[in-house]
């Protein structure tokens, strides 16, 4: 991969990262509160709802930061590197949470709107999008480990030879 195809890629990265950030401040956040405040079957668990939303858009923000770092290691020319094991070990280890958390929070939304129609039915199709997002993300760092181990081991054994 040349640098240009990887400068690319952060900037996507960014413009993934700031669309995402905008999603949030405007739609998002203020959507959430207000049917967390709007829906009474859902009061006792309006403030977990936001802590949730606000934790799991954390988590969201540092794996985007790992992948900036992985392609800087890139651009460095250390693509295997093992900071860049370390770094796709972190984005999977924020993303594999986010799966659990959607599932389990798709379901506490059906049980607790399950009489309030396509709002609730909306609420729960994109939590469980969010969920299978993160699971393919998780699925694809591991994936991503484990060549990137054994790209390191080969290199450092190419390296011992010469």
């Amino acid at each position: 991969m040349n640098n240009k195809s990887v400068k690319t890629l952060k900037v996507l990265l960014i413009i993934v990262l700031a669309a995402v950030f905008i999603f949030e401040a405007l739609i998002l956040y203020p959507l959430s509160i207000k049917y967390a405040y709007r829906v009474q079957s859902f009061s006792p668990l309006r403030t977990a709802f936001i802590v949730f939303v606000y934790a799991t858009s954390v988590l969201f923000y540092i794996a985007v930061f790992q992948g900036l770092r992985i392609c800087n290691k890139i651009i460095e020319n250390k693509p295997f590197s093992k900071s860049n094991i370390y770094n796709f070990r972190i984005a999977r280890n924020c993303a594999a949470p986010v799966v659990v958390l959607y599932l389990v929070a798709s379901v506490f939304i059906y049980v607790f709107t399950a009489n309030h129609g396509t709002p609730a039915i909306t609420a729960v199709v994109a939590s469980a999008l969010v969920s299978f997002t993160a699971l393919i993300l998780t699925l694809a760092c591991s994936v991503l480990i484990e060549m990137l181990k054994r790209a390191h081991e080969l290199q450092e054994e190419n390296a011992m030879t010469i």
